[in-house]
């Protein structure tokens, strides 16, 4: 719960109700993540009332880049291959509400790259894909298999 969140609660309750003790933020739409738990509703909500605000990370978060975006939060740690590319190259228009994609620079008959199942950032739990050879070590153009891509299997 953010850190001012006991002086939200003046005004997010209903008539007739007990007042809450914490505001339940889920119920808004936007689940906290355990990063903006720790920011107080004031450093997003400038407003009073508190409204709803935009979605998209960069209205708030502009200045990220890689060198001062710790990527690994998001599931999809980028290694030494991806770590310089600009944002808007895997992220469309900087819409962090979008997934990523991948065939600005690569296509389905890339030299050895299979695109896995899942979207870059989705935890995946089934690493062993029917057809395919994934391990920590396996790597295919410098990316990690263990990150969701899969190497095409030998013909």
């Amino acid at each position: 719960i953010a850190r001012d969140a006991g002086r939200c609660e003046r005004c997010h309750w209903r008539e007739g109700e007990p007042k809450p003790v914490r505001f339940d933020h889920s119920g808004t739409g936007w689940p906290l993540s355990r990063y903006h738990e720790d920011v107080g509703c004031r450093d997003c909500h400038t407003g009073v009332p508190f409204v709803k605000l935009n979605r998209v990370c960069n209205a708030c978060h502009g200045e990220w880049s890689p060198a001062v975006f710790d990527h690994g939060v998001t599931g999809q740690v980028l290694d030494e291959d991806h770590a310089e590319h600009d944002c808007e190259l895997c992220h469309v228009e900087r819409r962090f509400d979008r997934p990523p994609t991948c065939d600005n620079c690569h296509d389905e008959e890339d030299d050895g790259i299979a695109f896995p199942a899942k979207r870059p950032g989705e935890v995946r739990t089934d690493s062993s894909a029917a057809g395919t050879k994934t391990s920590a070590t396996s790597r295919v153009e410098g990316l990690p298999a263990a990150q969701g891509h899969r190497v095409k299997p030998n013909r």
